[in-house]
C-alpha cells in the first residue's frame, strides 16, 4: 500500500480503498470503474499554493466544519515531495498531509523529495550531545558541511540553524527561519481569536493529543495551534505556564516568538510524533499505481537500476561510490528495493536521531553512505558525493563526483527538457509504466511534458510493406514542479510574431510584459511568495484493472489484481475481478492538467491515450496535437488557452523557453502555432 517506507503507517487509521465506491466486496474494483489520481509536487510550504490546490482539486475537499481536507470516494492523491522550505505554511501543509495519509492510507501516496530528506539533519546537529564540548581542531579550518565553504558564524542553534536553512539546504529566499516564526504567530493569533470566540459563546470542550489534530478547548486551543503538538502545551514546549494561562484568559496581546521557540519547532518536527518526521515514516521513494511512475527527481542512465549501500555493506560514511548494486526484477523490483532502503534508513535515524554513534562530527562535516541515524537516506538525497572525507575548507568546496540518485536527477539542462534515453525508456516500458509524474526542478508555471519513443514493444512486429514502421515503447515524463512560477517573465515582441517561427527570439532582448486576464498590464504578483497566482493538479484517469494489476496475461480468463496492491514494487497475493468478464475492453490511462498560470488565466488539457496491451484502439478525444512538442530555439508547447470570453477569434497556446532557472512565456495564436510546425516540418 501507500506505506512502502513506512515504519508504522498501517496504525494510523484506514480508508476505503474501493474505486468502485461500492460497500459489496470492499477493496475490489467493479468492471468498468475508473480511478481518479491527482498529483500535485514540490509545495515547498506555500500556504497559498496549497490551499489553491486543494480549492482546485479534482479529488480533494476541505470539510468546512472540521478544517480537515478529505478525499473523495473512488480516487487517489499522490504528493510528489519537498513538503516544506519557503513559504510561510510548513506546518499547515505537513497537517494536512500527514492527516490524509493517515486517514487514508491505501489510497495517499506520498514520495520523499531531497527537501524532505534533508531534514533528517536537525536531528543530527541541532542539540547534538558534546558539541559544544568538542576540542579546537587546531590547523584545520572549520566547515560544517562538505558541500559548503561558508562557516556558521557562532554556535548559537538558532544561528546554526539560520545557516543550514541558507547555506546547506538552499532556502536562502525567502528566509525559512523568520517565515516559520511567522507562522507560529499567526497559529497562536488565529489560536487565541477562536478562545476568545469560543469563552464568549461559553464553549467548552475537550482537547486532542494527536499533533495536528483539530482541538475545540479554549486554551488547548491556543497551545496545540502554536505547537502544532499536544494540546495544553506552551510555546516552550511544557505546560502552559501561569503567566500564559493569565494573558489567554485576560484576553491579552501575545508575546513575539523568540528564537528559541522558532529553534524548538524545527527540532520538534523531526522529534518523536513530530509531523517532519511522521511524514518521512509515512513515505518513499517512488510508487508505481498501474501504468504511472511517480517519483521526485528523475531516471538517468547511472541510477536506473542501482539501490544504494546499507550500513554493514561499506565502510561508515563512505565516499568511494561504491557499493551500489543493481536491483533485480525490472523497475518493480528496482522501486521496491529503493523503498525498504528508505524504511530501513528511517526506523535507523529513528534509533540513532543523532546520526552514526561511532563518529563525533555530525554527517554533514564528512558525507558518505554506511553510517546509521538515516545518513545513507540523506546522502541518496544529495546530487553529489565528496571525492575525499574531510573538509574543503573556507574558499573552495570540495570535489564531488555525481549520486546515482533518482531523488536528485533531472529531466533538465539548464532549463531545457531533456528526452529520456533509449535504454531508460525500455527499462521503465518493460514494465508496463508508459508516464512518470515527477517534480524536483522548478520549470516556470505550468508543467512539462516530455514524450519519448524507443525501442520495439515487447512482441511487436514490423509493419508489412515498403515502409512500414516498428510498434516503439512509448513514455511521456511529466514534470510539475511550478515553485518558481512568480518569475515567468512573458514576452511581448515588438513588430509581431516572426512568420517561420521563434527560434530568432532572444527572451532576454525582447520586451516583457506581465498580463491579468482582462490584458491589462501589471507587474509580477506578490500574492502567493515565489507562487504568484499559479496553480495547477495533474489528474490521471486510469482503468481500476490497470491501477490495481492484472495476472496470467491479457486474454480471457485472466484475472485481474487485489485492490490494495502495493505500490513499492513488491508482490501481492490475487483476487478474482467481479463484474462484467475479464475480457471487457480496457479503457487507456488519461492524463490531464487543469490550473492557472502566473497571470491568473486558467487553462486545461488532457494528452493523448496512452492505450493499455488489451485496448484495441485509442477512445475518445486523443487530446491536445501540440503540448509537448518542441519549436527551434528551445521553445515547448505548455498549455493551450481558450478565446478570451466574449469573443469568437480562435484558441492560443503558451510557449516556454528555459534559461537556467529563468523561464520565459510566449502567448502564440494556434493558426501561428500550426503554420511554425509546419515549417519546421518542411526543413527536416
Amino acid at each position: 500500500s501507500g506505506g512502502g517506507a513506512a515504519t508504522g503507517a498501517a496504525a494510523a487509521g484506514s480508508g476505503s480503498s474501493d474505486p468502485g465506491g461500492s460497500d459489496e466486496a470492499p477493496g475490489r474494483p467493479a468492471a468498468g470503474a475508473t480511478v481518479t489520481i491527482g498529483y500535485v509536487t514540490d509545495v515547498e510550504g506555500n500556504r497559498h499554493f496549497w490551499d489553491e490546490y486543494v480549492r482546485i482539486s479534482s479529488v480533494l475537499d476541505r470539510d468546512p466544519s472540521a478544517g480537515s481536507v478529505v478525499l473523495r470516494d473512488g480516487c487517489e492523491f499522490v504528493f510528489g515531495g519537498d513538503v516544506v522550505d519557503k513559504g510561510d505554511g510548513d506546518l499547515h501543509v505537513l497537517r494536512d498531509i500527514v492527516q490524509l495519509k493517515r486517514a487514508y492510507p491505501d489510497r495517499v501516496h506520498l514520495i520523499m523529495g531531497n527537501r524532505d530528506v534533508n531534514k533528517i539533519r536537525f536531528a543530527h546537529e541541532l542539540e547534538r550531545p558534546n558539541r559544544e564540548d568538542q576540542p579546537a581542531r587546531t590547523g584545520e579550518p572549520v566547515c560544517e558541511a562538505w558541500w559548503s565553504d561558508v562557516t556558521p558564524p557562532c554556535r548559537s542553534e538558532a544561528q546554526r540553524l539560520r545557516w543550514m536553512l541558507h547555506h546547506t539546504m538552499g532556502s536562502q529566499v525567502p528566509c525559512t527561519f523568520e517565515l516559520r516564526r511567522s507562522e507560529l504567530a499567526r497559529d497562536a493569533e488565529e489560536a487565541d481569536a477562536r478562545a476568545r470566540a469560543e469563552r464568549a459563546a461559553g464553549v467548552q470542550g475537550t482537547g486532542a493529543s494527536d499533533e495536528g489534530k483539530a482541538v475545540v478547548f479554549s486554551l488547548g486551543t491556543l497551545f496545540t495551534s502554536v505547537l502544532g503538538k499536544d494540546a495544553g502545551r506552551s510555546r516552550t514546549g511544557g505546560a502552559p505556564t501561569s503567566g500564559e494561562l493569565a494573558l489567554a484568559e485576560a484576553g491579552g496581546d501575545l508575546p513575539p516568538v523568540s528564537d528559541e521557540e522558532v529553534v524548538s519547532s524545527f527540532v520538534r518536527s523531526v522529534g518523536p510524533g513530530g509531523l517532519m518526521r511522521t511524514y518521512l515514516e509515512l513515505a518513499q521513494i517512488g510508487a508505481v499505481l498501474g501504468d504511472c511512475l511517480f517519483i521526485h527527481g528523475a531516471i538517468s542512465e547511472e541510477c536506473m537500476r542501482k539501490v544504494p549501500p546499507r550500513h554493514g555493506t561499506v565502510p561508515v560514511r563512505d565516499v568511494s561510490g561504491r557499493g551500489f548494486r543493481d536491483a533485480p526484477g525490472g523497475l518493480l523490483g528496482w522501486i521496491g528495493e529503493l523503498n525498504r532502503f528508505a524504511a530501513e534508513e528511517v526506523a535507523s535515524w529513528v534509533a540513532h536521531p543523532h546520526g552514526e554513534p561511532s563518529r563525533a562530527r555530525a554527517w554533514a562535516e564528512e558525507g558518505g553512505y554506511g553510517g546509521r541515524g538515516g545518513e545513507g537516506l540523506v546522502q541518496y538525497g544529495m546530487g553529489g558525493i565528496p571525492m575525499t572525507l574531510g573538509n574543503a575548507g573556507p574558499g573552495g568546496k570540495r570535489s564531488v563526483k555525481p549520486n546515482p540518485t533518482v531523488i536528485y536527477a533531472t529531466w533538465f539542462h539548464h532549463g531545457a527538457p531533456v528526452t529520456p534515453p533509449r535504454p531508460v525508456v525500455d527499462y521503465v516500458a518493460a514494465a508496463g509504466v508508459n508516464t512518470i509524474l515527477t517534480g524536483h526542478q522548478p520549470i516556470g508555471d505550468t508543467p512539462v511534458v516530455i514524450p519519448a519513443g524507443s525501442s520495439p514493444a515487447p512482441g511487436a512486429a514490423r509493419a508489412g510493406g515498403a515502409g512500414g514502421k516498428e510498434s516503439v515503447s512509448t513514455v511521456t515524463v511529466v514534470a510539475a514542479d511550478t515553485s518558481y512560477s512568480n518569475n515567468v517573465r512573458w514576452l511581448d515582441p515588438e513588430g509581431g510574431l516572426p512568420a517561420d517561427g521563434p527560434a530568432a527570439l532572444d527572451p532576454k532582448a525582447v520586451p516583457k510584459r506581465y498580463v491579468t486576464a482582462e490584458g491589462k498590464a501589471r507587474p509580477v504578483v506578490t500574492d502567493g511568495g515565489n507562487r504568484g497566482q499559479a496553480v495547477l493538479e495533474v489528474v490521471v484517469q486510469m482503468d481500476a484493472r490497470v491501477r490495481f494489476g492484472r495476472a496470467g496475461g491479457s486474454g480471457p480468463g485472466a484475472s485481474w489484481g487485489n485492490a490494495d496492491a502495493a505500490d513499492d514494487g513488491t508482490e501481492t497475493a490475487l483476487m478474482p475481478m467481479r463484474g462484467s468478464p475479464d475480457d471487457a475492453p480496457v479503457e487507456p490511462t488519461r492524463v490531464s492538467v487543469h490550473g492557472v498560470l502566473s497571470d491568473g488565466r486558467s487553462y486545461q488539457y488532457s494528452l493523448p491515450a496512452r492505450p493499455t496491451p488489451d485496448a484495441t484502439a485509442l477512445q475518445g478525444d486523443d487530446g491536445d496535437p501540440y503540448v509537448g512538442r518542441a519549436l527551434e530555439g528551445g521553445w515547448i508547447v505548455r498549455a493551450p488557452l481558450p478565446p478570451a470570453r466574449g469573443s469568437a477569434g480562435e484558441r492560443t497556446y503558451v510557449l516556454t523557453r528555459g534559461q537556467g532557472y529563468d523561464m520565459f512565456n510566449l502567448e502564440v495564436p494556434e493558426g501561428t502555432l500550426r503554420d511554425w510546425f509546419a515549417a519546421q516540418a518542411t526543413k527536416e
